[in-house]
């Protein structure tokens, strides 16, 4: 089986680990936008876009430890911008400069630390992301999302629009499966599927699509967003027919991890059974199931471990959430 996954940041991390023993092939598609952090520094070397999220996913998975400690080697900090940026960075770079091609230089990283894993940015062309809050204003996501906002997002949108990287649109076509990771909406999962063509690839494809939605709000990006709205929200960018099922969490939150959330200002991204109705109003199929983390017995949930799947039940989700539609 070949499989395709989209998106970014823990949610991404976590359904690579969770779907890797399932499939013979895995591709993965990453947003490119970012502009801030080791992508500040990349795209000021050249007309390149934010390939921060693909570079960390390559050092992530590959095997080769010996060369994965080189490409993740920081150099002590000397109060300049290239403080905290890791060797890989500066080698990938060094060596799009010389062949002239970023991604010809990405995929020299993916073979030095045996990253079995094909790794690919949404687009290859410069661009950032607009929000469009609550407000008349139109903001960069990161200059927006830096700071707390009460509204919510209407919308975002690619700046200058840009077509999707021929490779990804060739990976859609020919998957068997395509993942849409959980993450944070709008800054993560949203620019990896804005490009211009994906979501026409999306409604031709042979491949099944999936979307799993998050376990809990992001402040400023998703406050009292239901999974439903999640899933909508992603769907209504992708167009009727786009995805097939969607994997939602049923599983609460007691009180005490309840509380964990609200103090940096999450909630649960909350699932009636009423709530079928809307997906059934988009085309979506559903299966619900306990695929967050259990519970800890101790009296100090952790933040991350509540709002992150559980790799087993999530590779299950994915299992029964595909098969509904096989």
């Amino acid at each position: 089986m070949h499989m395709v996954i989209m998106g970014a940041g823990r949610g991404l991390i976590t359904t690579i680990r969770a779907v890797r023993p399932l499939v013979k092939r895995l591709t993965v598609v990453v947003p490119s936008s970012n502009d801030t952090g080791m992508d500040a520094l990349i795209r000021r070397m050249g007309p390149y876009p934010g390939a921060g999220v693909a570079l960390h996913i390559i050092q992530q998975f590959g095997t080769d430890a010996a060369a994965g400690r080189l490409m993740q080697q920081v150099f002590p900090p000397f109060g300049t911008p290239y403080d905290n940026v890791p060797f890989a960075v500066f080698d990938t770079m060094a060596h799009a400069l010389s062949l002239g091609s970023l991604s010809e230089a990405i995929q020299r990283l993916r073979a030095m630390v045996h990253c079995e894993i094909d790794v690919l940015m949404a687009t290859e062309q410069v661009h950032d992301v607009l929000v469009h809050g609550d407000s008349a204003n139109v903001e960069r996501s990161s200059v927006y999302f830096a700071r707390a906002h009460t509204g919510t997002v209407q919308s975002v949108a690619l700046d200058p629009p840009v077509t999707a990287n021929a490779a990804v649109i060739q990976a859609l076509k020919t998957a068997d499966a395509v993942v849409i990771a959980p993450g944070a909406l709008y800054s993560e999962v949203m620019p990896t599927i804005l490009a211009e063509g994906i979501a026409e690839t999306f409604k031709s494809m042979r491949g099944r699509v999936l979307c799993v939605a998050g376990l809990t709000t992001v402040p400023s990006q998703t406050d009292a967003y239901r999974a439903v709205d999640y899933v909508a929200r992603i769907a209504r960018a992708l167009g009727r027919g786009a995805i097939d099922v969607a994997l939602i969490n049923t599983l609460g939150y007691s009180p005490n991890e309840l509380a964990t959330l609200r103090s940096v200002g999450s909630t649960p991204m909350r699932f009636d059974p009423a709530d079928s109705d809307v997906l059934d109003a988009l085309g979506v199929g559903f299966v619900g199931r306990n695929v967050r983390n259990p519970a800890r017995t101790d009296e100090s949930p952790d933040v991350k471990n509540l709002a992150t799947h559980n790799e087993l039940e999530l590779r299950m989700g994915c299992m029964m959430a595909l098969k509904v539609v096989s």
